[in-house]
């Protein structure tokens, strides 16, 4: 029997919120899914993007998990979805596993803490430069179907703020930007702009 089962997930569907239960480990087969903290007043930051690169729900080999944040796909995708008990129970057989899965936790944990650094400390149109490569590192094509409230959650500002950053990307010729779309124009520019912490959490490649 197989241990997982393939799923699609929709844009904007959630996977998790605050207080679940993490049930189900989901391997990301395409697509991108985010990790957010929401807060009191209705906003929200995101902290962590992942792709075919990363699973959802590892650290339940560990232990019974509570999420914190909320989890959800902001783009179309699949995945391999395994029920967190079978998880653990298979990842205990295998001492390898064990071990590449401590691994991922543990670089996990440190891509959020380079995310909590990024906001603190560097300035906003080099964290959306970083964010969009990130996100154009996991999606098809050079057109990015980006809301609005997605972007501002990226840096974790107004819409009105984070409009003021992208009009200036887009009079720079790095990206085209209308309602609900971005156009990468230049891949390269959008590279030397980004802040240091899209070298040092590595580029996407799949597979």
């Amino acid at each position: 029997m197989a241990a997982g089962e393939a799923c699609a997930f929709k844009a904007g569907q959630t996977l998790f919120d605050p207080g679940d239960t993490m049930d189900k480990v989901y391997f990301v087969v395409s697509g991108a899914v985010s990790v957010t903290m929401p807060l009191a007043d209705g906003s929200a930051v995101e902290v962590m993007l992942l792709g075919s690169e990363r699973a959802i729900g590892l650290m339940t080999a560990i232990a019974p998990v509570v999420t914190f944040a909320r989890v959800r796909a902001e783009t179309d995708g699949t995945a391999i979805v395994v029920p967190s008990a079978r998880f653990a129970k298979i990842v205990q057989d295998r001492a390898a596993l064990r071990k590449l899965v401590n691994r991922e936790t543990v670089q996990m944990m440190g891509e959020m803490a380079q995310s909590a650094a990024c906001n603190a400390v560097h300035k906003l149109e080099p964290r959306l430069a970083k964010s969009l490569l990130r996100f154009h590192d996991r999606v098809q094509g050079d057109e990015l179907a980006l809301t609005q409230e997605h972007m501002s959650r990226m840096l974790g500002v107004s819409r009105t703020t984070l409009n003021a950053v992208a009009q200036g990307l887009q009079a720079q010729g790095v990206v085209r930007y209308t309602r609900g779309r971005l156009g990468i124009l230049d891949r390269g520019k959008l590279e030397a702009l980004a802040c240091e912490c899209y070298q040092r959490l590595g580029k996407f490649q799949e597979g």
